[in-house]
């Protein structure tokens, strides 16, 4: 190979590199919750009320708690999970929304923090379509009630008992006099599923068909075509590094 073949060989190596960092830095995608990797294994479901037939004892689930300071009527950035290896329900209200309290109203003053909660509660027993514990998402601040608005960045987790098949579907209600409804539903890592924040009130997974179930996320995923531009790019980069090896072993011969 002559030095100039050489030298245009490296540049399109480079320009396709470049490409495939472009797009990647382009892409909408959410990150995996950090818990889901390699070297974090789970550690086994931990169950409100264990369910007959699950012979493994663990300690209780536990809740998360958070108090965040109120700026301006506003606490835009608020992140909380359970501490169990790896969580069981995350909470993150890290985008452009608004959980707002009211402002000071004669001699009350203004909130000065919210203070925001999830609740690991067992399913109630006639309704065995929960797969895990059901998760209470609530916030006060003071005698306030906060108001929640999510612009398609706010999301909830949930850890499955174990991973697919089948996958799971996100439930919510508002209040437990309320019925379940889907939610469009992420499948975030191995046995992890997103879906966006409703509200206030209480998440589960279920495994079992549901009415008028939803599944993917236009705002928390990444698109199909998305991964399969990355997959050309990838994989041509893998051919220019194998076809400038080529030349180089023919060139010494």
């Amino acid at each position: 190979m002559t030095a100039g073949g050489s030298t245009r060989s490296r540049r399109g190596l480079l320009y396709l590199t470049a490409a495939a960092l472009a797009v990647a830095w382009l892409l909408p995608g959410r990150p995996v919750p950090i818990y889901d990797g390699i070297g974090a294994p789970d550690e086994p479901y931990r169950y409100v009320s264990v369910p007959p037939g699950v012979q493994i004892r663990t300690r209780p689930p536990t809740l998360a708690k958070v108090t965040v300071p109120v700026e301006r009527g506003v606490a835009s950035v608020v992140e909380l999970f359970t501490s169990e290896q790896g969580p069981q329900a995350e909470a993150d209200i890290t985008g452009p929304s608004l959980l707002t309290v009211p402002p000071a109203s004669g001699s009350t003053p203004a909130p000065r923090s919210i203070t925001v909660t999830l609740t690991p509660l067992a399913p109630d027993p006639a309704d065995p379509q929960i797969d895990g514990n059901i998760y209470r998402l609530t916030w006060v601040a003071g005698s306030s009630t906060p108001t929640f608005h999510n612009n398609g960045a706010d999301l909830f987790y949930l850890r499955a008992t174990v991973g697919p098949p089948p996958r799971a579907t996100f439930l919510y209600r508002h209040g437990p006099s309320e019925p379940w409804r889907a939610v469009a539903t992420e499948l975030a890592g191995a046995d992890i599923y997103s879906a966006l924040i409703q509200g206030a009130g209480d998440y589960a997974l279920t495994r079992r068909p549901f009415p008028a179930a939803a599944t993917g996320n236009a705002n928390s995923g990444t698109s199909p075509w998305s991964l399969i531009l990355v997959t050309i790019l990838i994989l041509a980069m893998v051919g220019a590094v194998l076809t400038i090896r080529l030349m180089r072993i023919r060139s010494a011969t």
